[in-house]
């Protein structure tokens, strides 16, 4: 991407070069013929410099959009494992409080993240924090985690790409 930047950076001062290089030979030279021909060899020079930095900058804004996309999904499983991770701990506070007495195997019957899926889809139907933490047989705070989180992502992708 380095080199992308240099390139553009050598075409620029190249065209700052060429532009003085014209004004400087219309200055010194105040017959229309000298002036129509350096007119004629700088639009030989440029037009060649300036296609090929036309295809420099095409070729920068395709890998730039690129990167881009693989920012979006890398960011996807980043919020994806967070709340993971978050749920994990928050589990193994409870765990600890509680000192293991409440029915373990219903909880730990899902896997984290289908656990999450889980929370999240049964919010979409209408159903409450304390309903779905009876139902999943989890903590009201732990379905509220993940709530809040699902929540605070949905609006830093808003923010970050609006449309």
């Amino acid at each position: 991407m380095e080199f992308w930047i240099v390139g553009q950076l050598v075409v620029d001062i190249v065209l700052l070069f060429l532009c003085v290089y014209l004004v400087r030979a219309i200055k010194h030279r105040s017959s229309g013929d000298i002036a129509d021909k350096t007119v004629g060899r700088l639009r030989e020079v440029m037009e060649p410099v300036l296609r090929d930095a036309e295809k420099v900058a095409k070729e920068f804004e395709s890998q730039l959009k690129t990167k881009q996309q693989t920012i979006r999904k890398l960011n996807e499983y980043l919020d994806d494992r967070t709340i993971s991770l978050n749920l994990l701990l928050n589990r193994a506070e409870l765990y600890m409080e509680e000192s293991q007495e409440k029915d373990k195997k219903t909880a730990s019957k899902l896997h984290v993240v289908d656990q999450q899926k889980e929370i999240i889809a049964l919010a979409q139907k209408g159903l409450d924090s304390e309903k779905i933490a009876k139902q999943l047989s989890i903590s009201v705070g732990e379905v509220e985690l993940v709530l809040n989180l699902k929540k605070k992502f949905l609006q830093m992708e808003i923010e970050d790409h609006p449309s």
